[in-house]
């Protein structure tokens, strides 16, 4: 006996079976400038992949028919996606991707600090997630170190190797993303790993250059202008004295 595939729903039929996370979270105004400036850098380094989907506080639904059955990590990365697909159905839906996020990253907060120690870790682990970053604003208080890395080894969540520099940052390095995770001064940094330049930097210096470009670009605009006008005044002048 053979069973009929079930028929593919359209993104509109999903949305109403999968609902998107709609509602403010918990200590949300807390945790949001560290959740979008470190997403802001690592979106800006992956700018030019079109098979990376990031996103923050969104809805991983992991059991389908199940819409109690889902997680909103402060953040996620998923490589190897279509990204256009996913944003449609305004949720992650596992079945539907067809993997799990490759890469989540938590930020410790007084209302969640225990979840994502407790139930949301293992759930991460259970469906797959291959790295789990958490990092404390308040320097380990609530999570007891300011910064940890997780890789997944055999179904089970296994401590990356910290490392401490002699002005005393914290880091680590995540295969996943290609970059090293640095923690100090109250600010979670990323320094790409083959470069050792900090993504803030590079940021900072393609604004620049960009903006230089773009100067340079509106001043030759601005002088082909004038030599246009100063050659049509030239030929002007030339016929009115033929």
């Amino acid at each position: 006996m053979t069973t009929k595939p079930h028929p593919k729903r359209t993104a509109a039929e999903l949305i109403a079976l999968y609902p998107p996370n709609e509602e403010p979270l918990p200590d949300a105004m807390i945790q949001e400038p560290y959740i979008t400036d470190s997403l802001y850098l690592a979106r800006d380094h992956l700018r030019e992949r079109s098979d990376v989907l990031m996103s923050s506080n969104t809805f991983i639904y992991y059991e389908e028919g199940n819409r109690r059955a889902c997680v909103a990590p402060d953040w996620y990365v998923a490589f190897g996606v279509d990204p256009a697909t996913i944003r449609e159905v305004e949720s992650y839906l596992l079945w539907e991707v067809g993997k799990p996020p490759d890469f989540v990253l938590e930020v410790a907060s007084p209302s969640t600090w225990a979840n994502d120690l407790g139930w949301k870790r293992d759930l991460y682990a259970r469906i797959g997630v291959r790295e789990y970053w958490r990092y404390d604003p308040r320097g380990g208080e609530l999570y007891g170190e300011a910064l940890v890395g997780e890789e997944l080894v055999d179904g089970a969540y296994r401590r990356l190797e910290m490392g401490r520099t002699e002005e005393g940052v914290t880091w680590g390095r995540s295969a996943v993303l290609g970059l090293d995770i640095h923690w100090g001064e109250e600010q979670v940094e990323f320094v790409d790993t083959a470069t050792g330049e900090p993504l803030r930097r590079i940021h900072e210096e393609r604004l620049a250059r960009e903006a230089a470009e773009a100067r340079a670009d509106a001043e030759q605009a601005r002088a082909d202008a004038a030599e246009a006008e100063l050659s049509r005044l030239r030929a002007e002048l030339r016929r009115q004295e033929l």
